[in-house]
Protein backbone atom coordinates (compact mmCIF):
# COMPACT_ATOMS: atom_id res chain seq x y z
CA UNK A 1 0.00 0.00 0.00
CA UNK A 2 1.15 3.34 -0.55
CA UNK A 3 -0.05 6.40 0.97
CA UNK A 4 0.00 9.81 0.42
CA UNK A 5 0.86 12.20 3.22
CA UNK A 6 -0.90 15.06 1.59
CA UNK A 7 -3.84 13.75 0.86
CA UNK A 8 -3.76 11.83 4.43
CA UNK A 9 -5.30 9.19 2.27
CA UNK A 10 -3.79 5.54 0.71
CA UNK A 11 -2.99 6.44 -2.76
CA UNK A 12 -2.61 2.84 -4.11
CA UNK A 13 -3.05 -0.48 -3.10
CA UNK A 14 -2.14 -4.01 -4.26
CA UNK A 15 -2.60 -7.48 -3.07
CA UNK A 16 -2.72 -11.48 -4.06
CA UNK A 17 -5.39 -13.89 -3.19
CA UNK A 18 -4.82 -17.60 -3.38
CA UNK A 19 -6.56 -20.58 -3.28
CA UNK A 20 -6.66 -22.13 0.04
CA UNK A 21 -7.46 -25.91 -0.42
CA UNK A 22 -8.95 -27.94 -3.45
CA UNK A 23 -11.74 -25.66 -4.08
CA UNK A 24 -12.81 -21.76 -3.24
CA UNK A 25 -16.03 -21.44 -1.30
CA UNK A 26 -17.82 -18.27 -0.33
CA UNK A 27 -17.00 -16.96 2.93
CA UNK A 28 -18.81 -15.09 5.87
CA UNK A 29 -16.96 -11.85 6.90
CA UNK A 30 -15.56 -11.76 9.85
CA UNK A 31 -17.33 -10.39 13.18
CA UNK A 32 -16.30 -6.60 13.54
CA UNK A 33 -18.00 -6.85 16.72
CA UNK A 34 -15.40 -4.84 19.21
CA UNK A 35 -13.08 -3.52 15.94
CA UNK A 36 -12.65 0.30 15.43
CA UNK A 37 -10.40 2.04 13.09
CA UNK A 38 -7.25 3.22 14.44
CA UNK A 39 -4.60 5.39 13.52
CA UNK A 40 -1.65 3.89 12.08
CA UNK A 41 1.62 4.58 14.15
CA UNK A 42 3.29 4.46 10.64
CA UNK A 43 2.53 7.56 8.70
CA UNK A 44 3.18 10.56 9.92
CA UNK A 45 0.04 12.67 9.57
CA UNK A 46 -1.89 11.83 12.38
CA UNK A 47 -4.88 10.91 11.26
CA UNK A 48 -7.90 10.19 14.00
CA UNK A 49 -11.13 8.66 13.76
CA UNK A 50 -12.56 11.95 14.53
CA UNK A 51 -10.98 12.84 11.32
CA UNK A 52 -14.28 11.29 9.89
CA UNK A 53 -16.59 11.98 12.60
CA UNK A 54 -20.32 11.22 10.55
CA UNK A 55 -18.68 9.05 7.93
CA UNK A 56 -19.00 5.46 8.33
CA UNK A 57 -19.33 5.65 12.55
CA UNK A 58 -22.03 3.15 12.64
CA UNK A 59 -24.94 5.09 11.86
CA UNK A 60 -27.26 3.20 9.21
CA UNK A 61 -26.81 4.75 6.10
CA UNK A 62 -28.87 5.82 3.22
CA UNK A 63 -28.31 5.67 -0.87
CA UNK A 64 -25.86 8.97 -1.47
CA UNK A 65 -24.32 9.14 1.74
CA UNK A 66 -20.86 7.69 2.67
CA UNK A 67 -18.81 5.06 4.24
CA UNK A 68 -15.50 4.38 5.89
CA UNK A 69 -14.54 2.09 2.57
CA UNK A 70 -11.55 -0.32 3.09
CA UNK A 71 -9.13 -0.45 0.35
CA UNK A 72 -7.50 -3.74 0.84
CA UNK A 73 -10.69 -5.25 2.22
CA UNK A 74 -11.41 -7.04 5.38
CA UNK A 75 -12.99 -10.44 4.31
CA UNK A 76 -10.50 -12.13 1.96
CA UNK A 77 -7.22 -10.57 3.98
CA UNK A 78 -8.68 -11.67 7.43
CA UNK A 79 -9.92 -14.89 5.62
CA UNK A 80 -6.20 -15.70 4.74
CA UNK A 81 -4.68 -13.89 7.67
CA UNK A 82 -6.40 -14.53 10.49
CA UNK A 83 -6.68 -11.56 13.49
CA UNK A 84 -3.51 -9.71 12.36
CA UNK A 85 -4.47 -9.07 8.79
CA UNK A 86 -7.70 -8.40 9.94
CA UNK A 87 -6.87 -5.78 12.36
CA UNK A 88 -4.31 -3.89 9.59
CA UNK A 89 -7.04 -3.53 7.42
CA UNK A 90 -9.10 -1.90 9.77
CA UNK A 91 -5.87 1.15 10.23
CA UNK A 92 -7.16 4.38 9.03
CA UNK A 93 -4.55 4.31 6.54
CA UNK A 94 -6.38 1.81 4.60
CA UNK A 95 -9.85 3.31 4.34
CA UNK A 96 -10.93 6.04 1.95
CA UNK A 97 -14.67 7.33 1.72
CA UNK A 98 -16.88 5.84 -0.30
CA UNK A 99 -20.36 6.09 -1.57
CA UNK A 100 -22.45 4.01 0.70
CA UNK A 101 -23.80 1.95 -1.73
CA UNK A 102 -20.72 1.56 -3.89
CA UNK A 103 -19.41 0.76 -0.52
CA UNK A 104 -22.14 -2.18 0.40
CA UNK A 105 -22.76 -3.17 -3.45
CA UNK A 106 -20.19 -3.24 -5.99
CA UNK A 107 -17.60 -2.74 -3.31
CA UNK A 108 -19.11 -6.00 -1.71
CA UNK A 109 -19.39 -7.65 -4.76
CA UNK A 110 -16.00 -7.49 -5.85
CA UNK A 111 -14.41 -8.86 -2.17
CA UNK A 112 -17.61 -11.88 -2.38
CA UNK A 113 -15.70 -12.41 -6.11
CA UNK A 114 -12.24 -12.60 -4.83
CA UNK A 115 -13.32 -16.21 -3.40
CA UNK A 116 -14.11 -17.69 -6.67
CA UNK A 117 -11.19 -16.96 -8.86
CA UNK A 118 -7.98 -19.17 -8.85
CA UNK A 119 -5.96 -16.54 -8.48
CA UNK A 120 -6.71 -12.87 -8.23
CA UNK A 121 -3.84 -10.03 -8.38
CA UNK A 122 -5.73 -6.82 -6.99
CA UNK A 123 -4.07 -3.21 -7.77
CA UNK A 124 -5.74 -0.13 -7.19
CA UNK A 125 -5.47 3.66 -7.36
CA UNK A 126 -2.32 5.68 -8.72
Amino acid sequence: MGYDKTLRAPRWVAYQLFRIGPTWQKVTAPSRKGIEFAANPATETGVKNHDFNGIGDGIPREPGQYDRGHMAPNTPIATHFQQAGKLKTFLLSNITIQKHDVNTRAWADLETWSFVSMRMSIRMGG
